[in-house]
């Protein structure tokens, strides 16, 4: 993996974390779990997989998904207009 790959997962792990922890304590760490027991994965695979996270926060939070999905969204693509990225955003929006 290039070094620009590596810091866009990173990124998106980030943006995650920031966006969900807005909603407060705990809500990453449910995510991260939900991930790990359905999926057999964890945060760092989710820009490989992105519909494994609109799962499981779909899953976790009905009502808030969208939103938090957007959130998402609007926090990546004012950070990065790079493939990867285009790539992630693409997959939580189908």
């Amino acid at each position: 993996m290039s070094e620009k790959d590596q810091t866009d997962k990173e990124l998106i792990i980030v943006v995650i974390e920031h966006v969900l922890s807005r909603m407060g304590n705990g809500e990453f760490d449910q995510v991260v779990g939900k991930l790990l027991e359905k999926y057999g994965c964890n945060m760092t695979d989710c820009d490989e997989h992105p519909e494994y996270l609109k799962a499981a926060l779909g899953e976790i939070f009905p009502n808030d998904a969208n939103f938090i999905l957007k959130s998402i969204t609007k926090e990546l693509a004012k950070a990065s207009k790079s493939e990867r990225i285009s790539r992630f955003l693409d997959g939580i929006s189908q």
